[in-house]
């Protein structure tokens, strides 16, 4: 990689400005919405800004650079992220998934969402909602339950977090995938008879003296006997 951005910088004078920037994340679900974006030119001062940013405030920057030859954060910044994403659609990917049975993966779903410096709340196309803080652990989604807590950020997030638009879901373009919906509410049916199973027989002992670790893809496995 340091040698791709050295033969390109050979083209380019001293006075240039720089933008190296991802196009996402990385893979895990708190990350993938922090891109690298790193605004380089010799005149300019080292700084971190830590503030939220969006993409979709690219064309400001450049309206500065141009303009001003300088970056003013205190225009880019926000109290808040909006990120979204729609449902697949690919239906090689569905018939896969159909076929082998397989649990829908979180990165297939669509969802609307809003971010802040201090936490995520992820609202997924199915109704359910997600919700960490940033500076704690962070597990990633479960399509079968609920990471949601009952504070006054939650409500902040809910409000400023849109509905999934009726017409995206009523698309032609996403029928394939309305079957992945089915298989979720199957699933879901099931892991309520087994949690209650479960529950029933975790009644007979004491609180905290037990601990259950399925591990691996055990609880998949499970769902779809």
């Amino acid at each position: 990689m340091d040698s791709q951005l050295k033969f390109y910088d050979n083209f380019l004078s001293e006075e240039s400005f720089r933008i190296y920037m991802s196009d996402h994340g990385q893979r895990d679900f708190c990350t993938r919405y922090h891109i690298i974006f790193a605004v380089y030119n010799r005149c300019l001062g080292s700084r971190v800004i830590k503030d939220m940013f969006s993409v979709n405030d690219f064309v400001k920057i450049i309206k500065q650079i141009l303009e001003k030859h300088n970056i003013d954060e205190r225009e880019l910044k926000r109290e808040y992220i909006k990120v979204q994403d729609i449902d697949k659609y690919n239906p090689k990917i569905i018939k896969r998934i159909l076929k082998d049975k397989n649990t829908p993966d979180i990165d297939l779903l669509g969802y609307k969402g809003v971010i802040t410096c201090n936490e995520m709340n992820i609202k997924f196309r199915n109704g359910q909602e997600w919700f960490v803080y940033r500076d704690g652990v962070k597990y990633e989604p479960v399509l079968w339950m609920e990471h949601i807590y009952s504070n006054p950020e939650v409500e902040l997030s809910r409000r400023c977090t849109e509905e999934y638009p009726e017409e995206i879901v009523n698309d032609e373009l996403f029928k394939y995938f309305r079957e992945i919906y089915k298989l979720f509410d199957k699933y879901y049916i099931k892991l309520k008879k087994y949690m209650e199973i479960i529950y029933k027989e975790l009644d007979k002992y004491p609180c905290n003296s037990v601990a259950i670790r399925m591990g691996e893809s055990i609880p998949f496995i499970c769902l779809q006997e």
